[in-house]
């Protein structure tokens, strides 16, 4: 049933007192897609992070098993620069490091909040 059909049938004060309810829900409802979204794109974010980092060293491990002590040259001829590729491999680390202590900050904040708010009676 619509606001007006409501508040034609029952009145004024139950329409609003729906319409408040049906509000809320739909708040409720949006913020927990939002956060599902965010759940879901911060784990593709960290397996994808998870997979280059294997990639980078599976490639490198695979050239020192196969080439020996001549790895290095082997692997600049295929993959171009070695300092370059132990540089992105750097970068894929830190950026794991990164999204791991930015995810725990976020959580340990949130948890915090939620404490003080269910010891204080507040909500």
């Amino acid at each position: 049933m619509g606001y007006w059909t409501e508040r034609l049938l029952f009145g004024k004060d139950i329409a609003d007192t729906n319409f408040e309810y049906r509000m809320t829900f739909n708040a409720i409802c949006t913020i927990a897609i939002a956060l599902l979204v965010l759940v879901i794109a911060t784990g593709y974010g960290i397996v994808y992070v998870a997979i280059c980092l294997w990639r980078e060293v599976t490639i490198q491990l695979d050239f020192k098993r196969r080439y020996g002590a001549d790895w290095k040259s082997e692997f600049e001829r295929y993959y171009g620069s070695l300092a370059h590729a132990q540089t992105r491999l750097i970068i894929v680390l830190v950026c794991l490091i990164a999204l791991a202590v930015i995810l725990g900050w976020v959580a340990r904040r949130t948890y915090r909040i939620h404490k003080r708010k269910k010891f204080d009676g507040v909500y």
